[in-house]
């Protein structure tokens, strides 16, 4: 039996590879999934970037240079819509309620032209933070998909060693994955989670806001308007990645 046929296209990545230390080519030759991949992303594990990086390792046919799962959270999620793209197709349903008559209906987009943000020189400044409260300085570093597993594997670990409390660390662990420098130092794991834990939560809110905003400067805008066809009113339609984007339905 003949090879099935897959479909090809190049991409150009959101961060044109100017943010690695490693050497990254930005120019992306990505391939359409097999079973064999579904069955990859179907699998049950607790890593499930890392699940998804491979499948995207394992489509990508040109030498991107550094795995899936160390690209920051816009290109890997460009990549992950690019593969949608070129797998099933350009077409996507968001379905939402108009936040003033309450009518539910579906946005019809295309992925491929959903507009995406790259990479410009304002980002450096924004890596930079000066807390407002305390007065230190930190260092902030893009998220990895890799850097959300951990994330994800340190919660459940906090849970474990502290399972009579109802505090949610997540936060906690979503900032001391994020801070690369501390006054200008590298800092010691146990006493960053400590310091973390005692910031005033200005100075938390501070960081948060920042790692959301270094997050969102590169990457798909996932900001989609819709038009109510009731009342005529624009208005903006949360996007979500439902059990359709990698499985769509047929007409």
């Amino acid at each position: 039996m003949s090879s099935n046929t897959r479909i090809a296209e190049v991409f150009t990545l959101p961060s044109k590879g100017l943010i690695y230390e490693e050497e990254v080519n930005p120019e992306v030759v990505l391939s359409s999934m097999t079973t064999r991949h579904e069955m990859l992303r179907l699998s049950t594990t607790e890593d499930s970037q890392k699940i998804m990086a491979q499948i995207i390792d394992d489509c990508i046919e040109s030498d991107l240079g550094i795995s899936a799962y160390d690209l920051c959270l816009g290109d890997f999620q460009y990549l992950m819509f690019m593969l949608r793209v070129v797998t099933f197709g350009n077409e996507y349903e968001l379905r939402g309620r108009c936040p003033y008559c309450g009518f539910e209906q579906v946005t019809k987009l295309h992925l491929d032209e959903l507009e995406v943000k790259e990479y410009d020189d304002s980002l450096v400044d924004l890596l930079e933070l000066e807390l407002p409260k305390s007065g230190n300085k930190v260092r902030l570093t893009l998220q990895t998909p890799r850097m959300l597993d951990r994330i994800s594997t340190k919660v459940k670990e906090y849970r474990r060693r502290h399972k009579d409390t109802d505090e949610n660390p997540v936060i906690l662990y979503n900032i001391i994955a994020s801070i690369e420098e501390l006054d200008d130092e590298k800092p010691n794991a146990f006493t960053l989670e400590e310091w973390v834990k005692n910031l005033p939560l200005a100075d938390t809110n501070a960081i948060i806001n920042r790692i959301d905003l270094i997050n969102n400067k590169i990457g798909i805008d996932l900001s989609v308007e819709g038009e109510c066809k009731i009342c005529k009113t624009t208005y903006q339609v949360p996007f979500r990645i439902n059990q359709t984007f990698f499985r769509p339905g047929s007409e």
